[in-house]
């Protein structure tokens, strides 16, 4: 039987606890407050990924198109 993984979302660094790292599978980095798919900082994203490691793994969005266009 297949296992089934679970992708969680969070929005910021401090959501990346020790519950999280245990019980999740895939830790997708997104913040709503800038849009459906708004992005993380690139700064923040670097800190995540020495957090998360090698243990998960990490998604991240590219945020929306206007964000890119501009």
């Amino acid at each position: 039987m297949k296992k089934t993984n679970l992708l969680v979302s969070l929005k910021s660094l401090e959501e990346i606890t020790g519950e999280v790292l245990r019980n999740v599978d895939i830790i997708d980095l997104k913040d709503p407050e800038k849009g459906s798919i708004g992005a993380w900082s690139e700064k923040k994203i670097f800190e995540a990924v020495k957090i998360i490691s090698k243990k998960k793994l990490i998604s991240a969005t590219l945020g929306d198109v206007k964000d890119i266009e501009e």
